[in-house]
């Protein structure tokens, strides 16, 4: 699939755009490379075999006794015991933190002062109200919204010498309106949740008095500062109750929190508020406002709007004293070996310690072959994983310059090369995987062996993905990658199957189950149908292993046969699985639009399909029939009629316009009436527009369509085709039309606000539906619908588009061009079949005389066919006029 540079981050919807723009980042860009480099060289990277030293995890195959007499250590056995037994001990650390109130004590004061300003404001400014009020003799409105409002007799209408006053009135009702309503504001940040009659009553209290503000204000500062000295905890669960039975130690100062000191949870302190603290701080200290309900409601309502715990746990201070107590424990035991005493028996795990102890005295430690150390890591493994490196960075610099320079019409992006790495990091993993299991089954079954896993792992997977997600010749390049990789770690584990060749014939084994499963998914075009490709996957696996035992001249043992065979069965059946459950996943994350989804997306009972229908009945066939000439043209160039077919059929989804989509913007495109397949005869609201405005409307459904493909979540492929399905054309019939205005007017046109916003179309599919879209709609204004008069009509719209440069970017050859023309030449006439021609079917000589063949003028969509017809006709009538 061709996908252009410019609508990379149009695929992406949400985070997915973000997604795709963060890919250009060079930093992420390069990060994402260095990444899948350092994961391949470590896939990769299994270790030597044959060495001395066995593996920590395996099974010894041989006893390791000690040379001579030497002391190993091992972990101590008692480790786990001590550290819970210093956990148990341990006092554990418990912050006291009062910001919080500090910052709450803060905005109480601040609000204070900012709330006395606004008050002693609106003492003013209903001061001078009332004095501009009573020079005007009341010509003003009463502040009819302000708390203090209680109502005046209508005024009577204002004298002329009265308006001025009015004026001041109105502006000074106004600012003080202003400053109420900043005032609640102030109030409802101090004390949020307070319904607005209770503010409005605060307000009103505050202003008449003073006094009772500021007690109101000390009384919550009081509150406050007896809150903060309480020990609040989130809750006391038995996590709070464990820790304080074994002694909590507060912050730094080393003070032990006693049981004397009562601890309140949560809900036990908003209660405490609520109940009894602000009653007992107002009746005790502040008589004067005890009693009065909206101040008490403040106060109370603030300080339970400030509680917050400040009693919580330091983890990671409690943490560091537990791991200085660990520290100090012994973390290993000495254990004494004598000569000829076994470290580790046959059959044994080996442990680490045990690995360890058998290495200080063996001569051939693993990865060395007496080319010494590096920084403590053995220098053969410094330059295997070097060479991994190497081979790693090779294989991805020739993957992408092959797809970026020789093929060229691939244009992946970078989000197409992250998919691709992720699969080939997915591949790598399932191997790594599946030798793990092989490890694990050894243990209860000694017949399974690595060969046997190696061969029931997907081997043809990632590549398989790769060929239904980015076509078949981009798999292949992967597949070459994987192979060199995987034969690495093929050779590194050293299963030994097959004489010892078992590694040779497992890459073959690779490259057959690969390419068969790249060649059947490139026709998966149904769910189903990928059953069929892990059938055949299998199948080829199997037919591949008959043909090793008949090499191998029959001289396989049976079991190791049967074994081979059945996990050729095994690992189709888990290709296919994973085949399905992973290509739904890639589609939604990468937006791809596979051949399977195409299939689901060419059913007619599709939503965005069944509103077109109903909607604008005239554009949904229009685009049927697109549908019919783009897919018959697709099989004759060789490319691909499903994406094709399926992209006529939502190319035009813009011409629903806003209405189908509540999200998009409403205006004069919301009506599939301004696009000529919808209209009536003789109705096209164009006639009453300026030329602009038409072509606006016109590049409009383009955006539109777009938009409706992101909402149905059709993919990027049916996107661009809509995005591109008119290139940069020119709308002919509105630019003449503009320019014969221009010249009575004395003005410019500029030509490129009448032509499509683009880009032109990227690949054949998109050329496709732009050919088929003009051509369709021309033909079908053809008078007389004749091989010849359809052949010329297409070999000209094709001709202009092709001048035009409109399929310079879409990688059509001019062979394939003339295909495109011979196929919808024979798609139309089959479509318009000759007619028998009836006497009461005639039209009479006006109708005749109209030259139909001029109305066939505009190449673009023929939106504007009754408009040029009535320029017709006003010709034709002066031509009648001349010859009389």
């Amino acid at each position: 699939m061709s996908k252009p540079a410019n609508s990379a981050a149009g695929g992406g919807r949400g985070w997915r755009r973000f997604f795709v723009l963060s890919l250009h980042n060079p930093l992420i860009k390069y990060g994402a490379w260095l990444l899948f480099l350092l994961l391949v060289v470590r896939l990769t990277f299994v270790g030597f075999k044959g060495v001395s030293v066995p593996d920590v995890g395996e099974q010894a195959t041989i006893y390791h006794v000690a040379p001579r007499s030497i002391s190993c250590e091992k972990p101590n056995p008692q480790l786990s015991a001590l550290k819970e037994k210093v956990r148990s001990e341990l006092s554990p650390v418990y912050e006291l933190d009062n910001g919080h109130f500090e910052a709450r004590a803060g905005q109480l004061r601040s609000i204070e002062q900012k709330l006395a300003v606004a008050i002693a404001a609106m003492v003013q400014l209903k001061k001078q109200y009332d004095a501009s009020h009573t020079r005007g003799q009341g010509t003003g409105q009463p502040i009819k919204e302000s708390p203090y409002y209680h109502g005046r007799e209508a005024p009577k209408a204002p004298s002329v010498d009265a308006k001025e006053s009015a004026r001041v009135e109105a502006k000074l009702a106004d600012k003080l309106q202003q400053t109420e309503e900043h005032a609640m504001a102030l109030i409802s940040t101090i004390a949020p949740g307070l319904p607005r009659s209770l503010q409005v009553a605060l307000l009103r209290t505050f202003r008449r008095s003073e006094g009772g503000m500021r007690d109101t204000f000390s009384a919550a500062s009081l509150s406050l500062d007896a809150v903060r000295r309480w020990y609040i905890v989130e809750t006391l669960g038995l996590g709070f109750q464990r820790d304080r039975g074994q002694g909590i130690v507060i912050g730094d100062t080393g003070s032990m929190l006693n049981e004397a000191q009562r601890v309140l949870s949560y809900v036990e302190a908003l209660d405490e508020v609520r109940e009894r603290l602000v009653q007992r701080v107002v009746s005790e200290n502040f008589p004067r406002i005890k009693g009065q309900k909206d101040l008490e409601a403040f106060v109370k309502q603030f300080v339970v709007t400030s509680v917050k715990p400040n009693l919580k746990k330091d983890e990671v201070r409690s943490q560091q004293a537990f791991d200085e107590k660990v520290e100090n424990l012994p973390h290993t035991v000495a254990v004494e070996f004598a000569q000829g005493q076994s470290i580790v028996t046959l059959g044994e795990t080996v442990t680490e310690w045990q690995a360890d102890c058998i290495g200080r005295f063996s001569g051939k430690t693993l990865g060395r072959t007496g080319l010494g150390d590096f920084m403590g890591i053995p220098v053969p493994t410094l330059l295997l994983m070097l060479g991994l490196a190497l081979l790693a960075l090779m294989g991805s610099l020739a993957l992408r310059g092959f797809t970026t320079r020789v093929f060229r019409d691939r244009n992946l992006e970078y989000s197409d090369y992250l998919a691709i790495g992720v699969l080939l990091v997915i591949h790598l993993s399932l191997v790594r995987l599946f030798l793990f299991a092989a490890g694990v089954f050894s243990l209860s079954y000694p017949a399974i062996s690595k060969g046997t896993m190696l061969t029931a792992c997907p081997a043809g997977l990632a590549v398989m993905m790769i060929s239904a997600l980015l076509g078949a010749r981009v798999a292949f390049l992967g597949l070459l990658f994987l192979v060199v990789s995987t034969s690495l770690i093929v050779l590194q584990s050293g299963p030994e199957m097959l004489s010892g060749n078992f590694a040779a014939y497992y890459i073959l084994y690779m490259l057959v189950v690969a390419l068969v499963g790249i060649w059947v998914t490139r026709q998966v075009t149904r769910r189903g149908s990928s059953f069929m490709a892990g059938t055949a996957y299998a199948g080829a696996g199997i037919l591949f292993w008959l043909i090793v035992l008949l090499v191998e001249g029959g001289q396989v043992p049976t079991p190791h046969a049967l074994q081979l065979l059945i996990a050729t069965i095994a690992s189709g059946a888990v290709s296919y699985i994973l085949l399905i459950s992973l290509m739904p996943l890639f589609e939604y994350l990468w937006d791809y639009t596979t051949d399977s989804r195409l299939i689901e997306l060419s059913s007619t009972e599709h939503p965005a399909l069944k509103e077109l229908s109903r909607r604008a009945p005239g554009t949904y066939q229009h685009s049927l029939w697109i549908a019919t000439l783009v897919e018959e043209a697709a099989e004759a160039i060789a490319a691909n009629p499903l994406l094709a077919k399926v992209g006529a059929y939502y190319h035009d989804l813009g011409k629903l316009a806003a209405a189908a989509e509540s999200g998009l913007p409403r205006g004069a495109t919301d009506s599939p009436l301004f696009f000529a397949e919808n209209q009536a005869m003789g109705s096209n609201p164009h006639d009453h527009l300026s030329p602009h405005v038409s072509a606006r409307i016109l590049r409009k459904h383009v955006e539109l369509s777009i938009k409706m493909i992101r909402k149905y979540r059709l993919g990027r492929r049916v996107e661009d085709i809509a995005a591109q399905h008119h290139g940069t054309s020119l709308m002919l019939h509105f630019y003449n039309k503009a320019r014969l205005i221009a010249e009575e007017e004395g003005t410019e046109v500029v030509e490129i606000d009448f032509r499509y916003p683009g880009p032109k179309p990227q690949s054949k599919e998109a050329a496709l539906v732009m050919l088929a879209d003009s051509v369709e709609a021309a033909v079908r204004a053809l008078p007389h619908h004749t091989e010849e008069r359809i052949s010329e009509r297409v070999s000209d719209l094709v001709a202009k588009r092709r001048t035009d440069a409109q399929l310079d970017e879409s990688t059509l050859t001019f062979g394939d061009v003339q295909r495109v023309e011979d196929s919808f030449v024979k798609t139309l006439v089959s479509m318009y079949h000759a007619r028998p021609e009836y006497l009461g079917d005639r039209p009479d000589e006006k109708t005749v005389r109209l030259r139909r063949e001029e109305l066939e003028g505009t190449d673009d969509d023929i939106d504007t066919v009754e408009l040029r017809r009535r320029e017709v006709e006003a010709r034709m009538d002066e031509e009648d006029g001349g010859e009389q």
